[in-house]
C-alpha cells in the first residue's frame, strides 16, 4: 500500500490519497459481499480503512500520521480456516469487533485512545492511556466505563509501554459464585503471523489473534503477557480447540474442558451445597452423580432456576453425547451444541429418547422457572409455634406479621416448610406463589437450595391449627433422622407432642431407629443417645402415622372445616 501511495502521489498528488484509499476499500468490500474470497496469505488493512472512513480524526489504527500513543500502523493478515474444520469458508474474521475507541470522561480533553477488548472485563491499551477513565461501546451496544486496571498495571512483568483498563459489563453468567466472562480474541506468543510478517492482528478462520499492540511507530509484542494473563485464550494452546459461540450478533470463545475437568468442577461445587452430617441437602438427597449434578445446576442456573427434573434430561446428554463438546454445561445448554437438542425437530435424533423430553423442550423450561426467596422475603415466612389455650392444639403464627398461618388448600396441597440449620422454621404456600409469580415454588425456593435440618409439608386448618407435619421433599429427601431431630426440638420448646400428627414416609418404623448410626450426626445441641431415644419416642407415639393414611385422614378433616364455613 505504501508503494502504491508513493506512485499515486507522484502522478496525482498527495491530495488524492484519501480518495483512492476510500475507493479501494469500497471495492474490496463489495467484492467480498458478492462472493469474492480473499486468498490465503493476503494482507489487508481492512480495519484501519474501515475506521478511516468512519472517523478520520479518531481511527483505531491510523494508516497515516500517528496522532496519539495508542495508534500506530498495522496490518491484518488472514489465515485459511482449513486447519479449523476443513471447510473452505470465506475469510470471516472481524478484528474490528475487538478494537475499541476509548473516550476520555473529561469532556475538555482532546486526547483519544484505543484498545483491544481481550475479555469482557480486560482492555489492552498503551501505558499512557491506562491512567485515565474512559467510556467505550461494548459489543452489546451499551456504553460502559473503563477504569485503570490496578493489579495488571502494577505487574512488573508487563512491558512499560503497555497498560490495561478494567470494565464491568454484566456477567455472561455467574457460576460457583464467580463471574464468567467472554473471551473476545486470542493472544499470541509470536510477534509474527503465519505468513511471517510483523502484524498487530491476524485471523485464523473466524478467530482474531493479537500478536502486537501498536504504540506510536512501534509494535509491542504480547507474548510476555502469557505470565500475566494465563486465564485468557492463547493461540498456541487454544486456537484450534476453543469452542466458539455466536449469539445476538456477538461472537466469543471459551477454553475447552475435558469430561474429567468438568466433573472435578462439579464435585467442588457440591461442597457449596452440602450440610453437616445429619442435615439434609440437595446433593446427599440423591445417590447418582448425574442426579446430584442436576440438582446443583438448577440452584446455579444463571437464567432463573429452571427445573431440576428437566436438567436430568439435558445433563445426561451433555455428558454422554459423543464426542464430548468440550463446553461448560451452561454454555452448551444455552449457546452451544445443546441449544436445540430437545427442540421438536431434533428430539431423540441425537441420543435415545428420555422420559419428559417433550415437556422439557427448551421453550418450556425457559418459561417454567422456580421462584426463590431472597433474605428479605424469607423473613416473612418465619414461623413460631405455640399451644392453644386448652393445650390441645399446635398453632403456627408468622413471626414478622403476627398473623396466623392460613389454612392449607387441601390434603393433597399442604404448605411447604423448611427448617434451617439455625433451627428457624419457614412455611410457604406454594400455590399462592405460583399464582403470583408464575413458574414453580419448591422446597429449594425457601432457602435458595441451602442445606437444612428438615424439609416437608405442614397441614394447617383454621386459626393456624397444625394437623400434621410430614417429611416429603423430592429435592432434599429427608430420612427418619429428621423426625428425631424435630421431635427433640419440639420437646425442648415445651410443646404438646401429641397435639398433631407425625407423618412418616411409607416403610419408616421403630426398627429404623435401632439400625441408624446416630453417632454420625454432627448437629450442634443434639447427641446420639438423645436422638435415638427421640426416634423411638416419635415412632411409637399415638399420633405417628404414615403418608398414605395422612392424606385420607386430613382430607376428611379439611372437608369438615370447609363444610362448617
Amino acid at each position: 500500500m505504501s508503494a502504491f501511495g508513493g506512485i499515486s502521489g507522484a502522478i496525482f498528488g498527495l491530495a488524492l490519497i484519501p480518495f483512492l484509499c476510500s475507493i479501494t476499500f469500497i471495492a474490496v468490500y463489495y467484492l467480498q459481499k458478492s462472493g469474492f474470497t480473499i486468498p490465503e496469505r493476503t494482507q489487508l488493512r481492512s480495519v484501519a480503512a474501515h475506521r478511516l472512513l468512519e472517523n478520520s480524526t479518531n481511527n483505531y489504527f491510523n494508516l497515516n500520521e500517528n496522532k496519539d500513543e495508542s495508534v500506530g500502523s498495522t496490518i491484518i493478515s488472514t489465515v485459511a480456516p482449513n486447519a479449523l474444520d476443513g471447510d473452505a469458508r470465506k475469510w470471516n474474521c472481524t478484528p474490528e469487533a475487538v478494537v475499541i475507541s476509548l473516550y476520555r470522561e473529561d469532556a475538555d480533553s482532546d486526547e483519544s485512545c484505543n484498545g483491544l477488548l481481550v475479555r469482557d472485563d480486560i482492555i489492552l491499551t498503551s501505558r499512557s492511556c491506562s491512567r485515565f477513565n474512559f467510556t467505550f461501546a461494548f459489543p452489546t451496544g451499551d456504553v460502559l466505563t473503563a477504569f485503570p486496571h490496578a493489579s495488571l498495571n502494577s505487574n512488573e512483568m508487563v512491558d512499560s509501554k503497555l497498560g490495561f483498563l478494567e470494565a464491568s459489563p454484566p456477567f455472561h453468567y455467574q457460576f460457583i459464585d464467580q463471574a464468567v466472562r467472554r473471551n473476545r480474541l486470542f493472544l499470541s506468543l509470536n510477534d509474527t503471523s503465519a505468513i511471517g510478517a510483523h502484524v498487530a492482528m491476524s485471523c485464523f478462520g473466524d478467530r482474531p489473534i493479537a500478536h502486537n499492540f501498536p504504540v506510536k511507530n512501534e509494535l509491542i509484542s504480547l507474548g510476555h503477557l502469557h505470565r500475566v494473563l494465563p486465564e485468557v485464550l492463547w493461540e498456541h494452546s487454544d486456537i484450534s480447540s476453543a469452542p466458539g459461540y455466536i449469539h445476538n450478533g456477538q461472537r466469543w470463545w471459551s477454553r475447552r474442558v475435558t469430561l474429567q475437568e468438568e466433573k472435578e468442577i462439579m464435585l467442588k461445587l457440591f461442597d457449596k451445597y452440602r450440610g453437616p452430617p445429619g442435615s439434609i441437602d440437595i446433593v446427599s438427597g440423591h445417590k447418582e452423580y448425574k442426579n446430584q449434578a442436576s440438582a446443583v445446576l438448577e440452584a446455579e442456573d444463571p437464567r432463573g432456576h429452571r427445573s431440576f427434573y428437566c436438567y436430568q434430561n439435558y445433563y445426561y446428554r451433555y455428558r454422554d453425547e459423543p464426542p464430548f463438546s468440550g463446553e461448560m454445561f451452561f454454555d452448551w445448554l444455552d449457546f452451544g451444541s445443546g441449544k436445540h437438542i430437545l427442540d421438536d425437530d431434533e428430539r431423540g435424533a441425537r441420543l435415545h429418547p428420555m422420559k419428559r423430553d417433550k415437556v422439557c423442550s427448551k421453550k418450556n423450561i425457559n418459561r417454567e422457572k422456580i421462584h426463590c426467596l431472597n433474605a428479605t422475603g424469607r423473613l416473612w415466612h418465619e414461623v413460631n409455634f405455640e399451644m392453644s389455650d386448652d393445650g390441645n392444639s399446635l398453632i403456627a403464627r408468622y413471626r414478622q406479621s403476627g398473623k396466623l398461618v392460613p389454612k392449607s388448600s387441601g390434603a393433597r396441597h399442604p404448605h411447604l416448610y423448611m427448617w434451617d440449620l439455625n433451627e428457624t422454621f419457614f412455611v410457604a404456600d406454594d400455590t399462592l406463589y405460583e399464582e403470583r409469580f408464575g413458574g414453580s415454588f419448591k422446597h429449594t425456593s425457601i432457602l435458595a437450595s441451602a442445606p437444612g435440618l428438615s424439609a416437608g409439608e405442614v397441614y394447617v386448618g383454621n386459626n393456624g391449627t397444625v394437623f400434621g407435619i410430614n417429611y416429603v421433599s423430592g429435592h432434599y429427601r429427608p430420612s427418619i433422622r429428621q423426625t428425631a431431630l424435630m421431635y427433640q426440638w419440639f420437646q425442648k420448646k415445651g410443646l404438646n407432642l401429641n397435639a398433631f400428627h407425625w407423618v412418616g414416609r411409607q416403610g419408616w418404623s421403630t426398627s429404623d431407629c435401632a439400625t441408624n448410626d446416630w453417632t454420625k450426626m454432627k448437629i450442634p445441641g443434639y447427641d446420639a443417645k438423645s436422638l435415638n431415644q427421640s426416634c423411638h419416642a416419635v415412632t411409637t407415639c399415638p399420633t405417628w402415622i404414615r403418608t398414605g393414611k395422612a392424606v385420607r385422614l386430613f382430607s376428611k378433616q379439611l372437608k369438615k372445616l370447609i363444610a362448617n364455613e
